[in-house]
């Protein structure tokens, strides 16, 4: 059986971010291009463990620190 990928990412944050807020994956599977992505978030920690894809996390700009400011 052939396997597709999905151009879709698995899970996608948004709007979630916000002082001390935590995200904590286990065992994510995917077969999508992109596994995680996360856009614009200064203080959202994100934790990743024991994950079974080929795939790669995202995260995109993060405009604190782009800017060289402290959040």
């Amino acid at each position: 059986m052939k396997r597709m990928k999905v151009s879709m990412p698995a899970i996608h944050f948004t709007g979630i971010d916000q002082p001390a807020s935590q995200v904590l994956i286990d065992q994510l599977y995917s077969q999508c291009k992109r596994s995680i992505w996360a856009d614009k978030l200064d203080y959202t920690y994100i934790e990743k463990n024991n994950s079974f894809s080929p795939t790669v996390i995202i995260l995109m700009q993060v405009p604190l620190v782009a800017a060289e400011k402290e959040p």
